[in-house]
């Protein structure tokens, strides 16, 4: 692993490396919880090694393979570009994946960790979270609104210097980007995501056992939780947005009708029975509309500034 900080993004000409991306997660108080599990984590994997127990050969390079594939990068030579890209090499991931493989192996003994840490290797695991990409994005978003209200920040200018009036661009921006006129404009093509079905939802151990329950329900006019209660089945009553619920689920409650019951299936051998109780449609005075809309138009101006201010050098993880 190379020490030399890796720039990650430009913004007005000025680069930010892996070192200010970790100093403003450390500022924005995002840090602390990280180190948290990382110390019981490494705690655990030490516990492991001590005890003798380390992960096969075949289980690490099973780990190694779900990260790349995860990150696209199907050849080793892409692995190793990426990789390279952010002063690291093929090794620091084949110990990475070791050492949490490790971790769970064994609880740790001290819930805080053995006070003892590896800056090396806890670089490493940082550069290889999820978590970097997002504090990397977070950290371009309030240096993008920066630089759109005409102020950003000078080469020479650290985080700690510039934090406040960072902070307050992107505060600024997030507020003005969400007015009444654009949360009922946005609410016209979010309508359909937004409504909200209310729905309960039973789980079977086979199809059968659930399409018997289905049966039983419509022929005796009985509620689903009833019959799945009565079988000894766990039944719950649940409400959500259309667009916050699995694919599946949302193609099938789009068009059923009130009291309508599906057969979902799952994973794992799970048969699920959906009994819609009814549907809201979303107003944009609800507070529970409203926050979402807000969340829309927020994505959307962070996206806007990212685009117009952001140039990556190590482009974030999808999702990050």
């Amino acid at each position: 692993m190379s020490d030399q900080p890796t720039v990650v993004f430009e913004c007005a000409e000025r680069g930010f490396c892996t070192t200010e991306v970790l100093r403003a997660a450390e500022i924005r108080g995002e840090m602390p919880p990280f180190l948290a599990g990382w110390r019981r984590r490494r705690a655990a994997a030490r516990a492991a090694a001590a005890a003798g127990l380390a992960p096969t050969a075949a289980a690490v390079e099973e780990a190694m393979n779900e990260f790349r594939y995860a990150r696209d990068l199907i050849s080793g030579e892409e692995c190793e570009r990426w990789l390279g890209r952010r002063g690291l090499t093929f090794g620091d991931l084949e110990n990475h994946c070791m050492r949490w493989l490790q971790a769970a192996m064994i609880p740790p003994a001290d819930e805080a960790g053995d006070g003892r840490e590896d800056e090396g290797e806890l670089r490493v695991d940082l550069l290889l979270s999820n978590a970097f990409g997002r504090w990397a994005r977070a950290l371009a978003w309030r240096t993008a609104a920066a630089a759109e209200a005409g102020a950003p920040m000078k080469e020479a200018e650290s985080l700690a210097d510039a934090w406040a009036r960072i902070e307050e661009a992107y505060t600024a921006a997030m507020a003005e980007c969400a007015s009444e006129d654009r949360r009922r404009r946005l609410l016209a093509g979010q309508r359909l995501a937004l409504t909200r079905v209310g729905f309960d939802r039973a789980e079977f151990d086979s199809e059968s056992a659930a399409r018997e329950a289905v049966l039983c329900a419509r022929e005796d006019g009985l509620p689903l939780r009833e019959v799945a209660v009565a079988n000894g089945f766990p039944c719950e009553s649940r409400e959500g947005f259309l667009a916050d619920l699995p694919p599946d689920w949302r193609e099938r409650l789009t068009s059923a009708p009130a009291g309508e019951l599906l057969v979902v299936l799952e994973s794992e051998g799970l048969h699920v029975v959906l009994a819609v109780a009814g549907r809201i449609d979303p107003i944009a005075e609800e507070p529970a509309v409203r926050a979402r809309l807000d969340e829309l138009l927020q994505d959307q101006r962070r996206r806007e500034l990212e685009a117009r201010h952001i140039r990556w050098l190590l482009e974030p993880e999808v999702g990050s």
